[in-house]
């Protein structure tokens, strides 16, 4: 709806009275026609947007778990000298 809004800004702009603070009445701003897919079409794209979101958290545990092991073997590669310990 934001961006519906956004994008018909100035053609609802267009809509406002000449006064000192530009004013759209109820029943001129309800006319305004925004275009939307149907129900059934919302309901897919929701869907497809949550599997992603779905996709890009899982990707993010791997990454965090693969940065997890990387600090792992570094630690391993370069142990701290048993004299240096506290």
């Amino acid at each position: 709806m934001y961006f519906a809004l956004s994008h018909n800004a100035e053609r609802i702009a267009k809509l406002a009275g000449r006064q000192a603070v530009p004013i759209v009445n109820k029943s001129l701003f309800s006319s305004v026609k925004i275009a939307a897919p149907k129900l059934k079409e919302q309901e897919r794209i929701g869907d497809c947007l949550s599997s992603l979101d779905e996709l890009i958290l899982g990707s993010s545990n791997k990454l965090e778990a693969f940065k997890a092991h990387k600090k792992g073997l570094m630690q391993q590669l370069f142990p701290v000298p048993k004299e240096d310990r506290p």
